[in-house]
């Protein structure tokens, strides 16, 4: 018989229900005999900043909130980078952590709308239910306006028209408790604000469910791509790396994985659901390209990728436009897609040619595939810089291609259309993360900062690229902030910002070694670098405005960045990039 875990090692599941738990990992006997997710509550280290030493008084950085708290649980993400995790404010406790839905709750809800948040009716932590149709409707249409453009999986059509024939009763549990969780953040009542986390909840426990026997394979995947969304503004990176498996094995077991391949490997069950419906094949080619995306964007530089994209046989999501009309689409070229990315970058390049409907959604899949690829090939294990000279050329050509097939119009905001401006901001940004990650390259031994090397002739390549993002981020701010709603922008502008403080400060630094010729044109290039940097910096109180404790993650983790010294840039410069972005160096294994 198992021994029975201490109570601090009991998994959540087993706590709520006050079974037994044997403490197992990845996941417990019991939890594995239910077919459930098992998660822990980690107790954590003390935090170990880095790069403390000194402060730089040039940068000047706004402290608004005061003296940054020391009461951090660092966790170990799988994002691209690696930050410290600032506390997130529970809005549960842990014995009503997964409550039973209870109908009662939302009783009185149309007549509460503007009490107070402190009243009973919202501080209380009843069990939760769906809301009244009409509050639902109101989130369905918050996820469409704010939310579609970065988790585009839904018709909108074809979903209200089967909300509207159905009800909620009839819709997919899970996929209504996840639009609601990633919705409520966005409505103006601050009593449906706090209801975000339990409704996030339900989806868990509710997706939980119906992974292992799904009536609706296409809206579980749906569901899915929605929570791991919330699960990384909610900084549950565990959650978010599980989730994206489970559901990629459902899409592999159903057939959705090879959707456009030989017609005879779909399985009956997914025929009958999808039919002839273009919608709902669509539906499903962008669920898995939003898995796809969560997988390399999130995971390729800490954890081994999850999805094995040579079993993918899918094409490209088609444009917006084309996707969001109630007629199929006639005449379009699909491009299907193949791990191989110089034959993917081939088979665009061939339509663009031709004047085909290439979209900026298809080079931003393109550029998460490149990323995957520097990710798996350079940072997963120990790269050798001297022996891998072919393996950097043969990215750097890909990178370089890959720029040069993107049209002006996705990457240059006076050429492209306004509704696509969220899109080109965020194509730009995961290009300038590949050329940080492809080009940073750290002192070999032997090697110092008064010698060439292949860090001094790389890194103006970061400098310029991270530049060129906050021209961007500049030009877009003349119109709207809208973007910093994009929960997988913030990593990426945060790799830029790290290259940008630390040519700042080494800059500065060289300005008092330099002939008096060279010194007013040095001081006129750290004022545009202060400048850029000084962007940043009200860029990410966005971010911690929006994106919650993800937003406030890496808001603090900029903050501190900017405190680091001379020498400590100098270090961070010449050392492993993941180093440099590593601001907390003991995360829990």
């Amino acid at each position: 018989m198992p021994s029975l875990a201490k109570s601090e090692n009991v998994c959540t599941g087993c706590r709520s229900r006050k079974k037994k738990c044997d403490g197992k990992r990845p996941c417990c006997s019991p939890c594995l005999r239910r077919g459930e997710i098992c998660l822990y509550r980690i107790s954590f280290v003390g935090p170990a900043w880095g790069f403390l030493a000194g402060d730089n008084p040039a940068l000047n950085p706004d402290f608004e909130d005061g003296p940054i708290s020391t009461n951090i649980e660092p966790q170990r993400p799988l994002t691209t980078i690696q930050f410290p995790i600032i506390e997130a404010r529970s809005e549960y406790t842990e014995s009503g952590m997964f409550g039973i839905t209870n109908p009662s709750a939302f009783s009185d809800f149309e007549t509460t709308r503007g009490r107070d948040p402190s009243s009973p009716f919202m501080s209380s932590r009843q069990p939760i239910s769906l809301p009244p149709p009409s509050v639902l409707r109101e989130l369905i249409d918050i996820f469409f306006e704010k939310l579609y453009v970065y988790i585009p999986i839904l018709h909108r059509s074809r979903f209200l028209a089967e909300f509207n024939s159905k009800g909620p009763e009839g819709c997919t549990q899970a996929l209504l408790f996840a639009i609601c969780a990633v919705s409520a953040a966005r409505h103006t009542n601050p009593g449906i604000r706090e209801l975000q986390r339990s409704w996030y909840d339900m989806a868990r426990e509710t997706l939980s469910k119906s992974l292992h026997s799904p009536d609706d394979v296409l809206a579980t995947l749906q569901a899915a791509v929605m929570i791991i969304y919330q699960a990384n503004i909610f900084t549950e990176y565990s959650t978010s790396w599980l989730l994206v498996g489970d559901a990629w094995r459902i899409a592999v077991v159903a057939g959705c994985a090879r959707l456009d391949g030989n017609l005879r490997s779909t399985p009956l069950k997914l025929q009958s659901q999808v039919g002839n419906s273009w919608m709902k094949k669509e539906e499903c080619r962008r669920a898995l390209w939003m898995l796809f995306i969560f997988d390399r964007g999130l995971c390729s530089l800490d954890l081994a990728l999850v999805i094995d994209d040579q079993q993918l046989n899918i094409n490209l999501p088609m444009a917006d436009d084309i996707f969001s009309s109630e007629d199929e689409p006639i005449d379009i070229e699909h491009i299907g897609y193949t791990s191989d990315i110089d034959k993917l970058m081939d088979a665009i390049e061939k339509e663009c040619r031709l004047g085909n409907n290439t979209n900026i959604r298809q080079f931003i899949v393109a550029a998460y595939m490149l990323l995957g690829r520097i990710g798996s090939d350079i940072y997963q294990n120990e790269f050798d810089y001297t022996k891998g000279t072919s393996v950097l050329d043969s990215l750097s050509a890909s990178l370089i291609r890959l720029r040069l097939l993107i049209p002006p119009e996705a990457t240059e905001l006076s050429l492209a259309d306004p509704k696509d401006f969220k899109l080109v901001i965020w194509l730009n940004a995961i290009m300038t993360a590949n050329t940080v990650f492809l080009y940073h390259q750290p002192l070999l031994d032997g090697e110092s900062f008064d010698v060439p090397s292949g860090m001094s002739k790389n890194w103006p390549h970061c400098v310029a690229a991270s530049r060129n993002l906050v021209a961007g981020l500049r030009d877009m701010c003349r119109s709207s902030t809208d973007f910093a709603d994009n929960a997988f922008l913030a990593s990426l502008i945060y790799t830029g910002s790290r290259i940008l403080i630390i040519e700042y400060i080494l800059s500065s630094d060289d300005m008092t070694s330099r002939p008096p010729e060279t010194s007013s044109m040095a001081s006129y290039r750290c004022q545009n670098l202060k400048a850029d940097i000084d962007l940043l910096c009200h860029i990410f109180r966005h971010f911690k405005v929006s994106l919650g404790c993800s937003g406030e993650q890496f808001y603090y983790a900029f903050v501190r960045s900017m405190t680091i010294d001379e020498e400590h840039s100098r270090a961070a410069k010449a050392g492993s990039l993941l180093d440099m972005l590593r601001i907390c160096d003991r995360w829990p294994s």
